[in-house]
């Protein structure tokens, strides 16, 4: 008879009933330690174990709430369950993923040692002269973070806050920039932030965050975190960089993907791709297969049983508490001359001395950290907001955030073909007929019945409601029939789907690397792929029933052809090319507002900044976010100038080439003769603008289309692309590889760079001074009409929010990314360019583009008021070249020292 254990296993209660089992001491009466109902948990468990805080289990006294932190004690009474964040509450999730029984051991372990390591601070009331804050916010308790009082050259008073500055002088639009972010930090609020690149908007809120949390933590004793966002992950070592540079010390954790060089284990990545799956399934593999200490079984391409040889060795030594204390004491260390805070190389470096997972290493610290650095998709994204811990009521910065609404509505859609239903469909039943063949233990059959008549009514919906065929689609409506709900409803979509999905994947990654489950290790990689986007539709409709007038519906056929997938919404000619008998259709779940993934964040943090050197028009922009935004936000939005002189940055208007109007469209931009007529007005342009120059086109196809035609030879004449070559030396285009560094490398001597709007050398380009002394925007890059623009310009003009319909939509997006584009043109202070937008719609009369669209910055500093319109702003080219010749001449050779430029100004009526 086996002993009896000392623990029995802790179910969930009916009010919670997708919660994870736990096993907790025999105890007749135990005390819970919980979160208070408007708090959430920082700790590593919650952090790692998707945002849940175990209820029902003794914390160990280390990690026992101190006087003042936000956590209570419940008696049995107490539902025994896993308690979730009230902060993403509004999310249509159960609860995401959470790791197997040995990683959550190991994840405990690690917030043990994080509570045996962490200093509480001490509370100075008599300091402050401030009663007990009566808003219990689920901050942790903090110190205000050091200083490094070498690199302060200048201080500011925002009311009670000093503001400490690394630069001896604080640029105008700093001071505007660090004043906001101080008194929405104070306040809660939100801020929202328009400053023009080369302002110093980085160093600002970088500053201003940190000093509004250092007074936070002098007055309460604790604080919340700053969180800051970037776009991407190569602009998280800047950002790292410029904290460096401050005069602040803060516990700085950079937080990124193991992809992005926090795997130093290349085998795992290499398995991923063998095996196409993500990169955590691979790093769950192998974790597995190190501490089992032997490999597991698995079933190859061909169907046979292959021994896997990967195992993640640097995960074992994170058992040990005191690797992980000695390693974040190395982090926090200066010795490396990093000043404490590393970015993704140097945490990388470091866990390869240490041998342990940098990508473990960061999570563990992110509860105690005071500044996380992180693109800003981990902010919106539902399940690494909580799995990362990054859900609480924190300080958050979205740096660059122009595509913030299109980035929320994008992560918030989903589309999938009837062709991929079916397969996910056969997916589904081979794993079904072997869980119930071996009779796994732990498998909800229940849950995945669910899964599989979902699948089924969605896919039979979508064949009844629409005729596949040539031309065929289907659109929900707001008001009339069809709704979005009429199709859910007919559909059978319930809330719970989501979480069914995500249970059948927890099965399945739970099966894999077992001893005895070969066949199953084959079938879950494929079933696991399909799942996954099974779990993005869900996502997808689960927000769709909360917020049903915020997307759209769109079933569209599509057909199979020579040269790929053929839409119905595409020209008559592709969709006769589709091959008879080969029609399938796409369901598409469009989110048309972005305020369903944006409004979480908005509720939970505590003041959320969105700034950008490209917001304008603000008030759309601002109106796009939600009302969860905007209720909450610090009155008057700030517009800040820029820091240059009139006689920096010259701007002309050109609406004609030598020999015929040029009113840039997409069926103006497939003709040959406008073609070379842009072309030449292109090289007339060249020759007065030294350096390097950026040439933006509307769009891809229009780009592919003119070099094609400018390397056409015009009989005895070279052709222009030759031409353009002798006047500029370097042409090239941002697709070509290596274009950038050869750009860089030959703008001295003469370069330019053909690219599009929205692409890579408009969204974060780094060149500054000769690498860019002239900016092109040619025409007015209007999108596409696919399924999802017009579906969203068709809620415009039903809702009609703020006044605009659909056309004023379209128009904003896309000059907006005109704005985003010519902001290349001056990078700092001290630079000097030109921009020059080349379409007749700039400057035919009557025109008040200028006067809508530009940003606030431009048209003060060139002197666009109201009363401007289009044929104020016309100019012969021959005035125009002239003008741009002067510009230059009067910068040459004295690049600090600008005189009064005679660019054209607009005329005065």
């Amino acid at each position: 008879m086996r002993p009896r254990k000392p623990w029995r296993p802790h179910r969930p209660s009916k009010s919670a009933p997708f919660v994870m089992r736990r096993w907790v001491p025999r105890r007749r009466r135990c005390i819970a330690w919980a979160p208070r109902a408007d708090c959430s948990t920082a700790s590593m468990g919650s952090a790692c174990g998707a945002g849940w805080s175990p209820a029902g289990a003794v914390l160990p006294s280390p990690a026992a709430p101190t006087a003042g932190a936000p956590w209570r004690s419940t008696r049995s009474a107490w539902p025994r369950s896993w308690t979730k964040p009230p902060c993403r509450s509004s999310w249509p999730t159960t609860r995401p993923a959470r790791p197997d029984g040995c990683l959550q051991r190991r994840f405990d372990a690690l917030d043990l040692a994080l509570a045996q390591t962490r200093e509480e601070p001490q509370r100075h009331p008599e300091q402050t002269g401030l009663e007990e804050d009566p808003i219990q916010e689920p901050w942790r308790p903090r110190k205000p973070c050091p200083l490094a009082s070498g690199n302060c050259r200048q201080r500011l008073q925002v009311g009670e806050v000093e503001v400490l500055f690394p630069f001896q002088s604080v640029l105008p639009p700093q001071q505007q920039v660090i004043t906001k972010v101080v008194n929405g930090a104070l306040q809660g609020r939100h801020v929202l932030i328009e400053s023009p690149t080369g302002t110093g908007k980085t160093m600002a809120l970088l500053c201003a965050a940190l000093a509004a949390q250092r007074r936070m933590a002098l007055l309460r004793g604790k604080a919340p975190r700053v969180i800051f966002g970037t776009r991407t992950h190569a602009q998280i070592k800047q950002v790292v960089n410029e904290v460096r540079r401050s005069p602040y010390r803060p516990w700085l954790q950079v937080v990124g993907g193991r992809d992005q060089n926090l795997c130093i284990q290349p085998r795992v990545l290499e398995q991923a791709r063998t095996d196409d799956a993500l990169s955590s399934q691979a790093c769950r593999l192998a974790r597995r297969g190190a501490e089992r200490g032997r490999n597991s079984n698995v079933v190859a391409a061909d169907g046979r049983v292959a021994e896997a040889d990967v195992k993640c060795d640097v995960w074992l030594p994170l058992q040990e508490l005191s690797v992980v204390a000695g390693a974040h004491q190395q982090m926090r260390s200066e010795a490396d001359g990093s000043g404490g805070m590393l970015d993704m190389e140097d945490l990388a470096a470091l866990g390869g001395r240490l041998n342990c997972c940098p990508y473990f290493l960061s999570r563990a610290a992110l509860a105690n950290a005071e500044l996380v650095i992180c693109p800003y998709n981990y902010l919106l994204g539902e399940q690494l907001a909580v799995a990362m811990g990054l859900d609480e009521r924190d300080i958050v910065i979205i740096d660059e955030g122009h595509n913030l609404e299109d980035y929320c509505c994008e992560i918030g859609s989903e589309s999938v073909t009837g062709s991929t239903l079916l397969e996910i469909l056969n997916r589904i039943e081979e794993a079904e007929i072997y869980l119930q063949e071996f009779r796994s233990e732990g498998v909800d059959f229940l849950r995945l019945s669910l899964v599989k008549t979902t699948v089924q009514a969605i896919q039979r919906l979508c064949s009844e409601v629409m005729d596949v065929g040539p031309g065929s689609t289907w659109n929900s409506t707001l008001e009339a029939r069809p709704s979005v709900m009429e199709f859910l409803e007919r559909a059978g979509v319930e809330q719970s789907f989501v979480g069914a999905v995500r249970h059948f994947q927890e099965v399945l990654q739970g099966r894999r690397g077992v001893a005895g489950s070969a066949r199953m290790e084959g079938l879950s990689m494929q079933v696991l792929k399909s799942l996954r986007e099974l779990e993005g539709l869900a996502a997808a409709l689960a927000r769709c029933i909360e917020a049903p007038r915020q997307f759209k519906i769109h079933l569209e056929a599509v057909g199979v052809s020579a040269r790929g997938t053929v839409r119905s919404s595409q020209s008559q000619r592709a969709s006769q090319e589709a091959t008879v008998g080969a029609s399938d259709f796409e369901l598409s779940i469009l989110l048309v507002r972005p305020e369903a993934v944006f409004q979480p964040l908005a509720d939970s943090a505590h003041c959320v900044i969105v700034a950008s050197g490209t917001l304008a028009p603000v008030a759309a922009f601002q109106v796009a976010l939600g009302p969860a935004f905007c209720n909450r936000l610090l009155p008057g939005v700030l517009e800040a100038p820029h820091v240059i002189s009139s006689s920096q940055l010259g701007v002309v208007f050109v609406g004609s080439g030598p020999s015929r109007s040029l009113r840039c469209t997409r069926e103006p931009m497939a003709q040959s003769e406008f073609l070379q007529d842009l072309g030449k007005l292109l090289l007339l342009l060249l020759k007065e603008i030294p350096g390097g120059v950026l040439v933006f086109m509307p769009s891809k196809k229009g780009l592919e289309d003119a070099q094609h035609e400018w390397r056409q030879s015009l009989g005895l004449q070279r052709s222009l692309w030759e031409r353009l070559r002798e006047v500029k030396g370097c042409v090239q285009m941002e697709t070509e590889s290596e274009a950038l560094r050869r750009h860089q490398d030959a703008a001295s001597e003469g370069a330019v760079l053909f690219c599009v709007y929205r692409g890579r050398a408009s969204e974060g380009l780094s060149l500054s001074d000769v690498a860019v002394r002239g900016v092109i925007c040619v025409g007015i890059p209007l999108r596409p009409l696919n399924p999802a623009v017009r579906l969203k310009r068709s809620y415009y003009d039903q809702v009609k929010p703020n006044g605009k319909n659909g056309e004023d939509w379209y128009s904003q997006d896309a000059h907006r990314a005109v704005n985003q584009a010519l902001g290349r043109a001056v990078r700092h202070r001290q630079d000097y360019g030109a921009v020059v937008l080349v379409d007749e719609r700039w400057t035919c009369a009557g025109s008040m583009r200028a006067v809508r669209y530009l940003p606030k910055w431009l048209r003060e500093l060139i002197g666009i008021n109201d009363g401007i319109r289009g044929q104020h702003l016309a100019f012969h080219l021959e005035k125009v070249l002239q003008s741009l010749r002067q510009h230059f001449a009067r910068h040459a050779g004295e690049p600090e020292d600008f005189q009064t430029s005679r660019m054209v100004r607009p005329r005065t009526i």
